[in-house]
């Protein structure tokens, strides 16, 4: 007769995909979704979509009508450029 173990545990390597880290919420406060969209920006290699940055948060149902607010008024202030209206970048200091 085979002794039984207890609190005993295996460990096992399944081969599975690590869970995705979950998005963050988009602020909801101006003064933080404006900080979240230079975030964005700054991390960026490129010039980016309103689509690019909604991507990186959690979807609501505005989302990209608040991330595009912020990037229109940011552009208004001379800290972002755009050529078309559909991508934005920091504008850099030369």
């Amino acid at each position: 007769m085979a002794a039984k173990e207890e609190g005993a545990q295996i460990a096992a390597e399944l081969g599975l995909a690590e869970p995705a880290a979950r998005k963050a919420s988009f602020p909801t406060d101006a003064v933080s979704q404006t900080a979240a969209v230079f975030a964005a920006l700054a991390a960026s290699s490129g010039a980016v979509t309103v689509k690019d940055i909604a991507a990186g948060f959690r979807g609501s149902k505005n989302l990209e009508k608040y991330i595009g607010d912020v990037l229109d008024s940011l552009t208004r202030l001379g800290h972002v450029s755009t050529r078309d209206g559909k991508t934005y970048s920091i504008r850099r200091a030369a």
